[in-house]
């Protein structure tokens, strides 16, 4: 059935017709399907709310705890930019970070200024969306006084005075500072502090960030078209 559904899409994009899913035949075979395999119980996924996320991040130690920082930032980053776990981390260690993947220093842009930045702009290098690789801008807004605000963090990621380096990951790993975290170090730093947090950490996925943003939406009554428009 997935696979019909990506082919039907394929069509739709394309402008071609796609009669096959009308076929009797086929649905019987769906249908055929379906009951060999029964229904399995799904565990629910839950999003990542403002509140869920205030009550994490104050299980993280910045100051005093080596990779904190990065995960702490990429929190706060991931919710206000509505970003999934592989456009932010590095699949794994071994691999060599490239810019052209991976969000690096120059990736951020402060405006109007550093000192007195009410926003900033993100450039994602990369997103299953973004096919041809031609940037998306993601505009993050400060929360001053708020521990969730992403200027902030931008800025203690990226201290004032020093130029921005393409070749210096966003996000720099614990064991190689020129390397970025991987999804698997910052999976499992965040699942610590919603146990600490008294959440069950399977509760929360990769794309936990995302549908905090399209629930969000939905809850404001805004339509279909608009809530796909807030992916990547």
């Amino acid at each position: 059935k997935k696979y019909l559904t990506h082919v039907k899409s394929m069509h739709t994009d394309l402008n071609l017709p796609f009669i096959a899913t009308e076929s009797p035949m086929i649905q019987h075979i769906i249908q055929g399907i379906k009951c060999f395999h029964g229904k399995k119980d799904r565990k629910p996924k839950q999003p990542i709310t403002l509140p869920v996320l205030i009550d994490i991040l104050a299980h993280f130690q910045p100051e005093a705890k080596p990779g904190h920082l990065a995960v702490y930032a990429a929190c706060c980053i991931a919710f206000s930019g509505l970003l999934h776990c592989g456009e932010f981390t590095a699949k794994s260690a071994d691999k060599i970070f490239l810019p052209a993947f991976q969000l690096s220093q120059a990736s951020v842009q402060f405006l109007s200024s550093f000192d007195e930045a009410s926003y900033a702009i993100l450039f994602l290098p990369t997103s299953k969306t973004d096919p041809f690789q031609k940037d998306i801008s993601i505009c993050l807004a400060a929360a001053l006084g708020r521990p969730t605000c992403s200027i902030t963090v931008l800025k203690a990621l990226i201290p004032n005075g020093t130029v921005p380096d393409i070749m210096l990951p966003l996000f720099l790993s614990l064991d190689d500072l020129s390397k970025s975290i991987t999804c698997a170090f910052f999976i499992s730093t965040i699942h610590k502090a919603f146990t600490s947090a008294s959440y069950d950490p399977t509760l929360f996925v990769e794309h936990s960030f995302q549908q905090d943003g399209a629930s969000a939406v939905a809850v404001a009554e805004c339509s279909d078209h608009e809530i796909q428009m807030l992916g990547h």
